[in-house]
């Protein structure tokens, strides 16, 4: 079934269907022409799946997925621009020149205010041309839109990152200038439930971008549109080589609201150029977003890595619960997991095993970071630290193979006084204390047992 959302727009009734927001439609030109007005009959090709004419003459609605909006052209009357918003946050910019710049007669519905960027969020009760801003729906929903088109814009850029906004066609990012050249330090990020990599800056929508230092870019109608889409920074990073690791929001009733992917890669994968890799700033508040604390989301394993690895999260939702899965593709001996942390305390180790998911309540208080461990190739027993000790010490041991493992504490007569292990336990790295708070002071042994594999070393205890 359909859902109509009817508007009486300047005496014609407007009808449209929500359901086209999910075909596939293309335009063989641009929406709104240049000048004081719009133009008079624009023509859009119309995927015949919908059930719509093949060109934009008749009275029904025109849907322009690409730039997000939907004209009216009824009977050669005005065209009235509808633009599409997405249930909660949306990164958002002013498509028209508008005669009032009010955030409430702009946008009516929306259900919080409107946040630009400078240096921290700041809240806009007048919008501007140029600016983006992140502004939330409850539920989704098309507006219209009156004014005069912007044919071209000069935006201000500050160093680091800005939030900026659209002209009323869309902009090819190979057709931004930049003043000075080369200022543009980044990718550009668009917002669709999680930040997204995008090539072509359209109406009515904001968007994420990285400065050398204040300069300025130029936003003009006209330029090409490559005919085949280029492939975005995360696909020229061949990050289908690397592992990744899925999260998902969930909400009450455990289905996904949002996900997003980080990328784990090697040293070899790493590049000259960090900042490929950077994401915007984190959004507002509510909003799920979750990335390396390097502010990345590619990470790469650390050059002096030699068993394991602590790799930080930094993590935002409001739900509270998440899906995580990892996916590897590099075909290395690792154990992956996800160490959860109060203060410096583990409170709890989740293990991540490849194409299978685990859920976790996450907890403000504490914090998360991808724990990665190199399996060894050999069964090794190390010397235990500190030695000599008083009263306690650690004891380490590594498996090339998961298996049944004994440590054992002797005296120095050889009678066994302590067991530390005694079970199966996991290829990796592993570390035990030994605390000799009741036992005497004087030389003890331990001795592993794994498979085949032994291994005896003593330790002295003073007291």
């Amino acid at each position: 079934m359909r859902t109509l959302v009817l508007y009486l727009l300047m005496g014609t009734l407007c009808i449209v269907s929500e359901s086209l927001q999910a075909q596939t439609i293309r335009s063989s030109s641009t929406m709104i022409g240049a000048g004081g007005g719009f133009s008079g009959s624009p023509q859009f090709l119309m995927n015949s799946a919908i059930g719509q004419p093949e060109s934009g003459t008749s009275s029904s609605p025109i849907f322009h997925q690409s730039v997000g909006f939907i004209s009216q052209t009824g009977n050669g009357g005005p065209h009235v621009p509808m633009f599409s918003y997405s249930n909660g946050w949306n990164l958002v910019s002013l498509p028209l020149k508008s005669p009032n710049l009010a955030k409430t007669f702009i946008y009516p519905t929306a259900s919080s205010g409107a946040f630009a960027y400078y240096g921290s969020y700041q809240q806009r009760d007048t919008l501007q041309i140029g600016v983006g801003y992140w502004l939330k729906f409850t539920g989704s929903q098309l507006l219209p839109l009156q004014g005069s088109p912007v044919s071209n814009d000069t935006i201000q850029m500050s160093a680091n990152w800005n939030l900026i906004g659209a002209i009323s066609t869309p902009v090819n990012i190979e057709n931004i200038i930049q003043l000075p050249a080369n200022l543009i330090s980044s990718n550009y990020f668009g917002y669709n439930n999680g930040y997204t990599i995008t090539q072509t800056i359209e109406p009515g929508k904001g968007y994420w971008v990285k400065t050398t230092g204040a300069g300025s870019i130029i936003l003009k109608s006209g330029g090409s549109f490559s005919t085949e889409p280029k492939p975005s920074i995360v696909e020229e990073l061949n990050t289908k080589k690397m592992n990744s690791i899925t999260f998902e929001e969930l909400d009450v009733k455990m289905a996904s609201k949002a996900n997003h992917i980080l990328f784990l890669g090697s040293t070899s994968e790493k590049g000259e150029n960090q900042s490929n890799y950077e994401m915007p700033p984190t959004p507002p508040w509510d909003i799920f977003d979750i990335r390396f604390s390097s502010n990345r989301f590619v990470e790469f394993l650390p050059e002096e890595i030699k068993t394991q690895a602590d790799i930080p999260l930094r993590i935002q939702t409001n739900e509270g619960t998440l899906k995580i899965t990892l996916k590897t593709n590099d075909n290395l001996d690792r154990k992956y997991s996800l160490v959860e942390r109060l203060g410096k305390k583990i409170e709890h180790t989740y293990k991540l095993e490849p194409d299978r998911s685990i859920t976790i309540k996450h907890d403000n208080e504490k914090s998360y970071a991808i724990h990665i461990e190199i399996i060894p190739t050999e069964y090794q027993l190390y010397q235990n630290y500190p030695n000599p000790f008083n009263p306690s010490t650690e004891v380490q041991y590594q498996l090339p193979r998961s298996g049944w493992v004994t440590l054992k504490i002797y005296n120095a007569i050889g009678q066994e006084v302590g067991i530390l292990v005694n079970g199966e336990v996991e290829a990796g790295y592993h570390s035990i204390e030994f605390n000799g708070v009741s036992y005497p002071s004087g030389m003890y042994f331990y001795k592993i047992i794994a498979g085949s594999f032994s291994s005896v070393k003593k330790m002295l205890m003073i007291k």
